[in-house]
């Protein structure tokens, strides 16, 4: 029996991750444009998905993946599935690769470098795409686990910084509340990375002030755009309780909020597999109900 019940596990698991590879290879209902830079940088570089059907329509939304990696590493590749997923919807989208903490940056990065750099890579994709007779109106940003951080601190802080309206925002286990319970041996070291102080001297308050200045939770304001939640119930890096604050403060406010908790998945989000097909649909619904097409 117990074989059997690995079996009826690992199948789907297989179909879920497949079938789009599949489909995606025979399919493709897109142009895909690689390293496009938007910055001087080496690292500024963008992957940009535009559907054949965006000419045809007189506006057109931008989801924006950025990739996750504790903020130190990573690759804008590892959302080129979800890139032609969405893409193969209709909608343009793109993922990029920023600036990363390392030992040669450490003396001059922050997390709002990358905000910058986001900024950057939007207008970039709204320019590229008009060279390609696509007009891009509206944006969105999603991400998995430190991207999911940036995509949601990006829409809550920096609406006004893109050339068109923010639509929404997605994130799959992604840190949004920097209290010090949440965190434990992690927090001195997350807030001292995102922040690029050394803050080993500091004390205990002066550190939580820090790193509430990068917390997602503590942007969100009525105009917020809507956000779309996943966290993992086993996931012992990223609590879902980051969710959970992000989803209190957005009924609070009245914005409108969706919040996915895969019960059994750890921080790969993969063991639930029927709730991240739930999500991927959600994702695709979120791009419907916002961008309006």
């Amino acid at each position: 029996m117990k074989k059997r019940k690995k079996i009826f596990i690992i199948i789907p698991l297989i179909l879920v991750l497949i079938i789009p590879i599949v489909f995606l290879f025979f399919f493709g209902g897109y142009a895909v444009y690689e390293n496009v830079s938007y910055g001087e940088g080496n690292e500024e570089v963008v992957d940009i998905y535009i559907p054949h059907s965006a000419k045809n329509n007189e506006v057109n939304g931008c989801v924006l993946f950025i990739h996750g990696g504790s903020w130190s590493s990573g690759d804008k590749k590892d959302k080129s599935l979800m890139c032609g997923l969405v893409a193969n919807k209709g909608y343009v989208t793109a993922t990029l690769n920023y600036t990363l903490f390392s030992e040669e940056t450490a003396d001059s990065y922050n997390v709002w470098i990358v905000m910058e750099q986001i900024s950057k890579a939007f207008l970039k994709i709204q320019q590229f795409c008009a060279e390609k007779g696509v007009n891009v109106t509206m944006g969105a940003t999603s991400g998995y686990s430190a991207g999911g951080h940036l995509a949601m601190l990006y829409a809550y802080s920096q609406a006004e910084k893109p050339p068109f309206k923010m639509a929404f925002t997605a994130s799959l286990a992604g840190p949004a509340d920097f209290s010090n319970e949440l965190w434990g041996d992690l927090y001195l070291g997350i807030a001292s990375r995102l922040s690029g102080e050394d803050l080993s001297g500091k004390s205990q308050e002066e550190i939580a002030l820090i790193a509430n200045s990068f917390a997602p939770v503590n942007f969100i304001t009525e105009s917020a755009p809507p956000t779309l939640l996943a966290y993992g119930g086993r996931d012992e890096l990223v609590l879902a309780k980051n969710g959970e604050s992000v989803l209190k403060k957005c009924q609070q406010l009245g914005v409108e909020c969706e919040y996915l908790l895969f019960k059994n998945s750890s921080h790969s989000m993969i063991t639930d597999v029927h709730m991240r097909v739930k999500h991927d649909k959600l994702l695709i619904q979120y791009c419907r109900t916002y961008f309006g097409y």
